[in-house]
């Protein structure tokens, strides 16, 4: 296999074999260095607090180390505390959490003290040393990833979600993974030639107190660096969601489906839906399922404004769709579309589910379930249930990384995706609980996540296990 290949393929799920330890963490000249049997592999790592009136940096010192485990493994912590001016009135305490088999670093930041930038507030400034090639996940939009390939971190563009990469002169891999909590979401990125790991809550009122920052792994097989250093991330923070290899798979995406979306785009009616499967009945094209996409919904222009169809598009409602594909098509699973907030500009407060449901007032007049203490979890349950009753079993649940357009300025973005994360996930296992597994003892969902590759939405996926991560229209 080549090069190439490997980069293209590395995030598949394979067993972890423990690795021989060779990472370890040290202070030089004021910044530190992350060392290994071959040299160092980051060096030259500064934090800055960015305030909005001026940056707040120092040099690092050696404050205390500890041992440790958890579901992640054995570890070592090597704490670093920032040494700023006296009446900075800040407090900075870096943490390396080292696993011992595999070999992992996962880094947080300990802070206390006035609300840092909403954008880049929080930065790691590193050298990566002698970096030879690699392969970054860059976001395209707030939506969507692709794949970059550079000879020189600095050539990296806009946000990144990931970075591989070989060294000069070496076949071991490095994998380096921003990380988002506590508020704040994470990214890789280049400014001023410098290469960063960089933090933003955008949200210009909030502290934070315990910002994961990022995991780093390396090892000889580039396929089992992803599932370690996120293991350990987990592991060593909060998260209500769950890794992919620790859910089953929906049965639904098992089986062969269609979407209307390409068809029809959002002109989508219950006579095209018809026809078209009609058609692939006719020409013996075996359908697991069939997903009805953008188009069908009630709305006030872009804001939604009921449960059922659009009554003009489909006469028999959804519950009339669904009877006809299950009983004269025999189309074992039928799904439809929304969109994460309720529409492209959220729910219509003055609907009858936006009076009945409590909803948050975002930005430019859009409101959408309140993500807060679960307040806006009964908007995504009631239209669950409604689903669930006239057939429905999976949803795809669209827009989900566009939420900074409803709450910058309003909320701390982690906050906000793990709030309206919870409310439609645990929602989705009273509904749409994937019918492979109702034991209860590794739930997981049918709910297929799409425009939501944002670190808010992925590590907030508690019972969800499928998403799109890339789309080209045709």
């Amino acid at each position: 296999m080549n090069i190439r290949s490997k980069f293209f393929l590395f995030l598949m799920v394979l067993p972890i074999v423990p690795a021989h330890a060779e990472l370890s963490v040290t202070a030089e000249r004021g910044g530190l260095q992350v060392r290994t049997s071959a040299g160092p592999a980051l060096s030259d790592i500064r934090l800055n607090v960015r305030l909005p009136e001026r940056t707040i940096s120092g040099q690092l010192e050696l404050a205390g180390e500890q041992r440790g485990r958890d579901a992640a493994g054995e570890y070592e912590i090597y704490q670093y505390r920032m040494v700023t001016h006296p009446g900075e009135g800040a407090h900075a305490m870096l943490e390396f959490r080292r696993y011992l088999s595999p070999e992992v670093l996962v880094a947080t930041l300990a802070y206390d003290g006035p609300p840092p930038a909403a954008v880049d507030g929080v930065e790691l400034v590193m050298q990566l040393n002698d970096f030879a090639r690699g392969m970054a996940l860059h976001r395209l939009s707030l939506f969507w990833l692709a794949p970059s390939f550079v000879s020189d971190p600095r050539l990296l563009s806009g946000a990144n979600l990931l970075l591989l990469w070989q060294r000069m002169r070496e076949a071991k891999y490095r994998l380096l993974v921003p990380l988002g909590g506590d508020g704040m979401v994470g990214d890789l990125r280049v400014s001023d030639y410098q290469f960063r790991v960089s933090l933003s809550s955008y949200d210009a009122n909030f502290s934070p107190h315990r910002i994961p920052l990022f995991a780093y792994a390396s090892g000889d097989d580039p396929y089992r660096l992803a599932p370690a250093a996120y293991t350990a991330a987990f592991a060593a923070n909060p998260y209500y969601g769950r890794l992919r290899w620790q859910k089953p798979y929906p049965e639904v995406f098992r089986t062969l489906g269609w979407c209307s979306w390409n068809t029809y785009y959002d002109t989508v009616t219950e006579e095209k839906v018809l026809n078209s499967v009609r058609s692939m009945r006719e020409h013996k094209i075996p359908l697991g399922f069939v997903l009805v996409d953008e188009g069908w919904r009630t709305a006030n222009g872009q804001k939604l404004a009921g449960y059922d169809a659009d009554s003009s598009k489909f006469p028999n409602g959804l519950a009339g769709l669904v009877k006809t594909l299950h009983e004269v098509y025999h189309v074992p699973h039928v799904g439809v579309w929304y969109a994460f907030q309720g529409y492209w500009q959220g729910v219509d407060p003055n609907s009858e589910i936006g009076r009945n449901h409590t909803l948050f007032a975002a930005n430019d007049g859009q409101y959408l379930p309140d993500p807060r203490a679960g307040a806006g979890r009964s908007f995504y349950g009631d239209w669950y249930q409604f689903l669930k009753s006239i057939g429905i079993d999976f949803v795809k649940v669209d827009n989900q990384a566009n939420n900074p357009n409803f709450t910058n300025g309003l909320l701390p973005l982690f906050d906000l995706g793990a709030g309206e994360q919870r409310n439609l996930q645990d929602a989705a296992l009273e509904s749409m609980q994937s019918k492979s597994d109702q034991s209860g003892a590794n739930q997981c969902v049918s709910v297929l996540n799409c425009m939501d590759m944002s670190l808010e939405n992925a590590f907030n996926w508690r019972y969800s296990n499928i998403c799109v991560s890339s789309y080209i229209r045709a």
